[in-house]
Parts: structure tokens; sequence; C-alpha cells
């Protein structure tokens, strides 16, 4: 068995408000972040998109609200995987 780990990103803009307002939290999330990368082994794959999806514009394609992108955003980020290039089943 594999397992993928994927990381979604926060709304750019929360993460912005964040990091400026709660710059303790965000970097925990930071040390969690390397955690997760941490666990990364030949049968256990990590995908970070932590700082965001390519082509985001931060606006209602990508985003249903500050929390919860939307089904575009996570098909992007699942497209390696369902094209084989994440290193899964290699």
């Amino acid at each position: 068995m594999e397992v993928l780990i994927l990381v979604p990103p926060f709304h750019p803009e929360f993460v912005r408000r964040h990091a400026k307002d709660h710059p303790e939290a965000a970097k925990s999330h930071q040390n969690w972040l390397e955690m997760i990368k941490g666990l990364e082994s030949d049968k256990v794959h990590v995908q970070s998109y932590w700082d965001g999806v390519p082509g985001d514009d931060a606006g209602p394609s990508f985003w249903d609200d500050g929390s919860h992108a939307t089904c575009k955003a996570m098909m992007l980020m699942l497209k390696p995987v369902l094209v084989g290039n994440a290193g899964i089943g290699k």
C-alpha cells in the first residue's frame, strides 16, 4: 500500500493576514509542514501546495471561501498523481 498526503493551501489573503496578526501560529504551521514532509518514504508521498496552487488567482474559480478550495483547485492539486508524475506506484 502507498499513501499520498496532499497538503492544500489556505487562501492567499488569509495567509498574509494570519502571518501578520499571528506570527507564532504561522510559524507553528510551518513546523507542522516540515513534520509532514518528514514522513515521506518510498511508500509515503507528500505533495504540498502550502505555497499555493499554480495559476491560483485567489478568486472564485479557485476558492469557495477563505479555506475551502473549489473542485477546480483540488483537481489541479491531484493532477500530478492522476497522470502518474508524483512517484506513486513506481
